[in-house]
């Protein structure tokens, strides 16, 4: 009886464990990763705060609501064969995207634009430090990724879907990374899965490319998951 408590008093202080390094980041250099994003993207796009939508390079005001979801549930019909495929998948991304403010659909792409730098910062730093366990190196991958090169031409051409993938890669590692974790349970495993497939979705739709890398890493992740206690 002793032997089986001590054994369920690890396996409590390995979860707890696990726990506290996933929030350590959050709770120490998150907000100053935040507060950097929000100054830079004050700087940048001090216009936007007040804006209702933003266009400019590749960038145009969204449609209706309805109208987003239509383009984006209904397939597409080629006039001159008659035949129809799927929409595009990144279609659904606007539109869910957009229903957001779903009263004004652009205003959400607006919000975007300003938030796109503190989220960078957050989900670049939450992944490195997810990763390596070290402050200073969640801190400096925080920087790296919000201040990457592609991102902010991307940001300033007004491609919506490399912005959107930028903030979702670091997403899918974070959450690969937490299923790999043999400290966590088998429903804290199954969770990191689903949003780790979900972000990965996300970013094949947004860049189809991206398969190429993330079908390898799926497969990687299901001959590695580890083996966890329900």
């Amino acid at each position: 009886l002793l032997q089986r408590e001590l054994g369920v008093a690890r396996k409590m202080g390995n979860v707890s464990i696990a726990a506290e390094d996933d929030f350590h980041y959050w709770d120490t250099k998150a907000p100053w990763m935040i507060a950097l994003g929000a100054v830079a993207a004050a700087v940048l796009w001090f216009p936007l705060l007040g804006a209702g939508a933003v266009s400019g390079g590749g960038l145009e005001p969204l449609s209706s609501f309805t109208q987003l979801w239509r383009h984006a549930l209904e397939p597409v019909v080629d006039t001159a064969t008659g035949q129809s495929a799927p929409s595009d998948a990144f279609a659904l991304v606007l539109a869910l995207v957009g229903s957001v403010t779903f009263w004004s659909p652009s205003l959400a792409v607006a919000w975007l634009w300003f938030l796109a730098l503190p989220m960078a910062g957050l989900f670049g730093g939450a992944c490195v430090g997810r990763i390596v366990s070290s402050g200073r190196a969640a801190a400096l991958g925080a920087v790296v990724w919000m201040f990457a090169p592609p991102f902010l031409a991307a940001l300033a051409d007004g491609r919506i879907a490399a912005v959107i993938a930028h903030l979702c890669i670091p997403l899918v590692a974070y959450f690969v990374s937490a299923a790999l974790d043999r400290r966590r349970t088998l429903s804290q495993v199954v969770t990191a899965i689903a949003a780790a497939g979900l972000f990965s979705a996300v970013v094949v739709a947004c860049s189809p490319v991206t398969l190429v890398v993330l079908v390898p890493a799926w497969i990687v992740l299901l001959i590695l998951r580890p083996r966890v206690a329900p």
